[in-house]
Order: structure tokens, then sequence, then C-alpha cells
């Protein structure tokens, strides 16, 4: 389940940080709401 938006994460890409998955567009700055990582 994914952090940000608690869906399912399937067999997409995700992020593993702080003890917690996330999808890419999910992992986000908390002061400006602009995604983290940069994906395809």
């Amino acid at each position: 389940i994914c952090a940000g938006c608690d869906n399912e994460i399937g067999r997409g890409r995700f992020l593993s940080c702080m003890g917690a998955v996330w999808h890419p567009e999910c992992f986000r700055c908390h002061s400006c709401n602009q995604p983290i990582s940069e994906f395809e």
C-alpha cells in the first residue's frame, strides 16, 4: 500500500523510503508538493 495515496502498489515502479513504499508520483515534498523523484 502506497504511503502517499493508500492505494495498492501493484507491479509498477515504487520507492522504498522512511519505512514505507510509495508510487513515484506520490513521493512529494511536504512544503511545495513537487515530486521528489524523477521518472519516465
